[in-house]
């Protein structure tokens, strides 16, 4: 089952925006779970560093699923620029795999 799974990670400015299009996402069967974390970042916008207070969303699924995941959040969130990164899963207990598998379409 190596390799076949991921973690997708994105960051929402709003909390009850995360919770709902995560709750999409799970009632789709695209991700398997959703964690929310709150989290500052720091990026450049022109030359001026710029402190943000975001919530950073970390979503396992199957890699196969990944592109339909990518469509959803293009097409719902409000983030003028869509940051999302995949992190393949390396290795994982045979039995939370199982259940990523299982809860996934």
């Amino acid at each position: 089952m190596k390799k076949r799974f991921c973690l997708v990670t994105t960051t929402f400015q709003d909390l009850k925006e995360a919770k709902k299009i995560m709750k999409v996402l799970l009632e789709k069967k695209l991700i398997a779970t959703a964690t929310i974390l709150p989290s500052t970042s720091l990026f450049l916008a022109g030359e001026k560093v710029i402190h943000n207070q975001e919530f950073k969303i970390e979503m396992k699924t199957k890699k196969s699923l990944y592109k339909k995941i990518e469509k959803e959040l293009l097409n719902i969130k409000s983030s003028e620029i869509l940051q999302l990164c995949v992190y393949d899963i390396l290795e994982g207990t045979q039995e939370y795999l199982k259940w990523i598998e299982e809860e996934t379409t």
